[in-house]
């Protein structure tokens, strides 16, 4: 838009995103705050008011980056990092442990929505290539998915062959027959 050098879209890019950072995790601690008001909304029987809340989270959520990047253009960088700078060094280290902790607090949470003895097994031999083999994650990716789409197939044809398997059983017997024998 400047018409300049893509120096200064790094330039540009890196105050306003440390602000979207922050402004990120102030919205996450307001709609979480906001999940109490909702269960209580629901409880009551106010759907629609809840869908109300809903539809309001999803339609304010933009708001606030759009208008950071808006003045960030207007303004420039100085006006932006001064915003940055004036935030607290504890708000800001606060900020950057829970930022390092997220990506592993999401992945635990997935982990124990999901854990199933019958696939620890993939989950420990993703690590392994990862860890040993310095394979990149998207190679672990395709190699997972291949996997899965193989095992998917396989019990499909395996269910389909049950299925064949126990009409044929039932077909050959004779109704008085399976009327005392089940």
């Amino acid at each position: 838009m400047t018409k300049a050098e893509p120096a200064v879209a790094v330039a540009l890019a890196l105050p306003i995103s440390l602000l979207a950072v922050f402004v990120y995790q102030v919205l996450k601690l307001v709609y979480t705050a906001l999940v109490e008001k909702y269960d209580a909304l629901l409880e009551e029987g106010r759907d629609r008011a809840a869908l109300g809340i809903t539809l309001g989270m999803t339609m304010f959520y933009g708001v606030p980056f759009a208008v950071l990047a808006f003045f960030g253009i207007l303004f420039g960088t100085d006006v932006i990092r001064s915003l940055v700078e004036s935030i607290p060094d504890t708000v800001m280290r606060g900020m950057t442990a829970v930022g390092g902790i997220l990506p592993a607090l999401g992945f635990a949470i997935l982990l124990k929505a999901l854990w199933n003895r019958n696939i620890a097994a993939f989950f420990f031999i993703g690590f392994a290539m990862a860890a040993y083999l310095q394979l990149p994650i998207m190679g672990i990716a395709i190699i997972a998915a291949s996997v899965a789409v193989y095992l998917c197939f396989n019990e499909f044809n395996q269910l389909k062959a049950n299925k064949h398997a126990t009409t044929a059983a039932s077909a050959s017997v004779d109704d008085k027959d399976g009327f005392f024998n089940d």
